[in-house]
């Protein structure tokens, strides 16, 4: 995850459950997301389609993803069913989703599975 702000990346840092990759190449990228439980991808920009490549690929790996809502992010995954979307700026809302996320196991293969499913009606 690459964090907005500085303030935002101190307390990524300082959390025992948060892992900041900034400039990581695309085999990292995929090794680390299969090892999670849960991802993100924050974007302090929602106006245009940045980490959508980021999000496809995390979507194929039937990851639960939280992502900023934007309109971009609704043409590719449905609030509540294949992702989970969170308002831009907002932290409190950020650390419900993932706190939900990661303590419902149930919820977890949920969004997991709709994710693939998401991923597959896409594919080429």
């Amino acid at each position: 995850a690459t964090c907005a702000s500085d303030a935002a990346t101190k307390r990524c840092e300082r959390s025992p459950n948060c892992q900041l990759h900034k400039c990581i190449n695309q085999a990292d990228f995929i090794a680390l997301a299969s090892r999670a439980c849960v991802v993100t991808v924050p974007l302090s920009k929602t106006h245009l389609g940045f980490g959508l490549t980021s999000f496809l690929q995390l979507q194929g790996l039937g990851k639960p993803t939280v992502v900023t809502k934007s309109a971009t992010w609704k043409r590719y995954c449905e609030d509540g069913t294949d992702c989970v979307m969170v308002p831009k700026g907002d932290g409190a809302a950020w650390q419900n989703a993932l706190h939900a996320i990661v303590g419902d196991r149930r919820r977890r293969i949920q969004l997991a599975g709709q994710s693939l499913i998401a991923s597959a009606a896409t594919s080429p």
